[in-house]
């Protein structure tokens, strides 16, 4: 499991996740609360085959639009169409759990606040992707659920 909290150390203490930390960070920070966007996904293909995809995060064949990305270990860098150059720190990849966590952390339009989380889960007919983002301010939303969708699709694509 990568624990990439070293940004915030000086604003948390060991017993906090660095994810809830964060969210708890930005909520101070703007003193409302984030809109929430929450997708679940059905694949009828085993959960490791999809954390196979999702639990490298250099890998962004699955999200339209985006041909390379440059990751450091912590930060993935890309260009996504209609969106621009941006950047993404991961602030937790567990592999037991297939788990990724993420915020952006640079874009042409900046956030007020972002963090965004995927899990996948086994079920007895394949497996569930739950996937979260929290954002601020709400004028992203459309873009950031059609974003979504589009990769869910694409990922039906490559899983088939």
């Amino acid at each position: 499991m990568v624990d990439q909290s070293d940004d915030l150390s000086g604003l948390l203490c060991d017993s906090i996740p660095p994810s809830l930390a964060l969210a708890c960070f930005n909520y101070a920070r703007h003193r409302r609360l984030l809109l929430a966007i929450q997708l679940e996904h059905h694949f009828n293909k085993p959960a490791e085959a999809l954390w196979l995809i999702l639990g490298q995060p250099e890998r962004v064949d699955w999200v339209p639009g985006i041909e390379s990305c440059q990751f450091d270990g912590k930060i993935r860098a890309f260009t996504l169409p209609g969106a621009g150059a941006l950047k993404e720190k991961i602030l937790q990849l567990d592999h037991e759990l297939r788990r990724i966590e993420y915020s952006c952390i640079e874009s042409p339009t900046p956030f007020e606040a972002h963090l965004a989380s995927m899990q996948v889960i086994e079920t007895q007919t394949g497996c569930q992707l739950i996937w979260k983002t929290q954002v601020q301010p709400e004028k992203f939303e459309p873009f950031i659920r059609q974003s979504m969708e589009g990769a869910l699709r694409r990922l039906e694509t490559l899983l088939a």
